[in-house]
Order: structure tokens, then C-alpha cells, then sequence
């Protein structure tokens, strides 16, 4: 019996955590931003302060945790969110072969040396039709 009282309460403070949530989400202007009371963190402009708004929309980030990661990123929020999403700057390592690496040397040997040979082709035909 006590623990169902117990489980009631605590039912009724995610309730309430809910309501506190919707009552910030109705602080939302007309424009769909955040508004933000005393114009944000000290030290951000209303761009900065934008662009926080955004990401907080986006990810589960904390103000602090956004403000950190906009900074290490260099305030391009497209960044944070991919970051956030695990689309970051995460680079496959292929295994390749040895033949693989063969031919990719000769590949773009023959194209240096096609682009020297156009090249210096285009110099002489210039010259040719300038004589």
C-alpha cells in the first residue's frame, strides 16, 4: 500500500515536470524562437544566442553543454547537430590491397603526365595560331 502511495507521488512529480516542460515550450514567440530572458548568457550576441536556441531544439544538449560545443566548433550549429547525431567527422579506414595501391599510383601518374602533355600541346598550338 505504501509503495503504490510512493509510485502516486511520484507520478505526480512527472506530471508536474511535464507541465513545468510545456510551460517552457509556450515561451516560444510567434517567430518559432526561444526567447530567452536578459538576452542569454553574458557575452553572447543575439546571433550566438540564436544559434543556441537552435541546437537546444535539436539535441538533448544543456545550455552549457551547447554553448561548449557551438565554441569547440566554431559556432557553425550544423556541426554540433551531426556531431550529435554521430554524423560527425567520423572517416571510414578501407583496407586496401596492394594492387589496389598499384593502380591508384599509376592512375594518377598517367594523369600528371597527361595534363603536362596538354599543357605544354596547348602552348604550341597557341603558338602556332598566333604565327
Amino acid at each position: 500500500m505504501q509503495n503504490k502511495q510512493q509510485l502516486d507521488k511520484l507520478d505526480k512529480l512527472d506530471q508536474l515536470d511535464q507541465l513545468d516542460q510545456l510551460d517552457q515550450l509556450d515561451k516560444l514567440d510567434q517567430e518559432n524562437q526561444l526567447v530567452i530572458p536578459c538576452a542569454g548568457p553574458p557575452g553572447l550576441n543575439e546571433e550566438q544566442i540564436n544559434l543556441v536556441a537552435i541546437v537546444m531544439r535539436q539535441t538533448n544538449y544543456d545550455l552549457s553543454m551547447t554553448i561548449d560545443q557551438l565554441r569547440e566548433n566554431e559556432w557553425q550549429m550544423e556541426k554540433v547537430i551531426k556531431g550529435y547525431l554521430g554524423n560527425g567527422n567520423s572517416t571510414k579506414s578501407r583496407n586496401v590491397s596492394l594492387n589496389q595501391k598499384i593502380f591508384r599510383q599509376l592512375r594518377l601518374r598517367l594523369d600528371d603526365s597527361v595534363k603536362a602533355y596538354n599543357a605544354k600541346h596547348n602552348i604550341q598550338l597557341g603558338n602556332e595560331l598566333h604565327s
